[in-house]
């Protein structure tokens, strides 16, 4: 049988007793928890006065229910948190033991691991701020012994190039490492509408450059025809005697211009006998 080991006071420290207080500053108090810890609307009560204000404020009392109500909240916003840690894991697990999708239920199992892995909120945030700020890289400056500002070595090369150089030098090193210039675009000429010229129109015709060649065709040529020489009178012939070439009669004269070569030249159209030509020709009587 395991005996119960007495713990002494010093191994199991109890906080330290708050002061007493006042009843109105335990109204004070109250009355400011019942508003939801808000000051402005604690100020606007017709009954907080200013003497009620500077026992807030000031009095040693009042500020040590203050430090163990946010000691009390910071506690139950732990509880509340691990309260709904249960009922997240809870649902997780649920959905990860029984889901048919297997993209869910490995969703599901993946976030319940986050959730049990996932540390609590912390009670006193007042440690983890002291150790972040003793482990910073950065040395904190001792009050005693002060550090002194630190002085270059030499003049820094900024400080001495105007005076090793001269000033042609340096606008030849300027020019050389400056970035070349942009080149500037050049505008294009907009056309104004009193830069266009007016149209005229001309009284005289204009003439074509290459007139159109106009092709001769039987009913209608453009080559004048050479008016014929009038026949003259045939002798009188026989019936029987066969009909030839008239005697005394002029040829035809040849056209003085030349067709192309590639339009035949129309023929000339021929003048019917009169009809006393054609009796004397037959022999019959008139």
């Amino acid at each position: 049988m395991i005996a119960d080991t007495p713990t002494s006071p010093a191994s199991n420290p109890s906080p330290a007793a708050t002061p007493p207080l006042s009843p109105r500053d335990r109204t004070i108090l109250f009355v400011f928890a019942k508003r939801g810890f808000d000051l402005q609307s604690l100020l606007h009560d017709p009954n907080f006065t200013d003497s009620d204000w500077d026992r807030l404020t000031t009095n040693p009392a009042v500020q040590a229910h203050l430090h163990a109500i946010l000691e009390l909240a910071r506690i139950c916003t732990t509880l509340r948190a691990a309260s709904a840690r249960v009922t997240s894991i809870n649902e997780l697990e649920y959905v990860a033991r029984n889901a048919t999708n297997l993209h869910e239920k490995r969703l599901a199992a993946n976030n319940l691991f986050r959730a049990t892995a996932a540390p609590l909120i912390s009670a006193d945030d007042a440690p983890r701020q002291r150790s972040r700020a003793g482990s910073s890289s950065t040395p904190q400056p001792d009050p005693g012994n002060p550090r002194e500002p630190h002085t270059p070595a030499g003049p820094s090369r900024s400080a001495a190039s105007p005076s090793n150089h001269s000033p042609t030098h340096t606008a030849h090193h300027a020019a050389a490492h400056s970035p070349p210039p942009r080149p500037t675009p050049t505008p294009t000429p907009t056309p104004t509408p009193a830069a266009t010229p007016t149209p005229r129109i001309s009284d005289t015709p204009a003439t074509p450059a290459n007139p159109p060649t106009t092709t001769p065709s039987a009913t209608h040529s453009t080559t004048p025809i050479t008016p014929m020489t009038p026949m003259a009178p045939m002798a009188p012939m026989s019936p029987m005697s066969p009909i030839g070439p008239i005697p005394g009669a002029s040829p035809p004269a040849s056209p003085t211009h030349a067709h192309p070569a590639t339009h035949p030249a129309p023929r000339q159209p021929t003048t019917a006998p009169a009809a006393t030509s054609i009796l004397q020709h037959s022999g019959a009587p008139p």
